[in-house]
């Protein structure tokens, strides 16, 4: 059985790429034994983390930068046949009105900053991504 290790933005980034660098110095490592996937919004942590050396592979990785939370927020809340997962999002999400606008309304590229809320937005918009990702391997 394959063990699995999703590194889930940049601490997740940073604490899987560290065990994978670990795993694969052991001699008796077999990479059928193990599958890495790293997900984030931030190419800083990535470029960083491979600026010696590739770690993360760009085929392991789910860029999730090019996400406009607000837009993806204003699009679902304004949605004429909101699916499952869009009625899921607004319930979860903090209602953006004038006067309380706490969604980015740009591209997260340079990272969620540790915020749950926003960075859930990238999950939502590249959760295809991932779920070929994780079922491919």
């Amino acid at each position: 059985m394959k063990t699995y290790f999703i590194g889930l933005g940049g601490c997740g980034l940073q604490t899987v790429a560290s065990l994978s660098t670990r795993l694969k110095k052991d001699p008796n490592y077999n990479p059928d034994d193990y599958a890495f996937t790293y997900v984030d919004t931030d190419m800083f942590t990535y470029s960083r983390i491979n600026s010696d050396s590739i770690v993360i592979p760009a085929a392991d990785f789910v860029d999730m930068g090019p996400t406009v939370p607000l837009a993806i927020y204003n699009g679902a809340k304004n949605a004429d046949r909101p699916n499952a997962n869009t009625k899921r999002l607004l319930e979860w999400a903090i209602s953006q009105e004038p006067g309380h606008m706490t969604l980015p309304n740009h591209p997260l590229s340079d990272g969620a900053t540790a915020q749950r809320n926003v960075g859930r937005f990238g999950i939502y918009n590249y959760y295809e991504a991932m779920e070929r990702e994780l079922t491919a391997k």
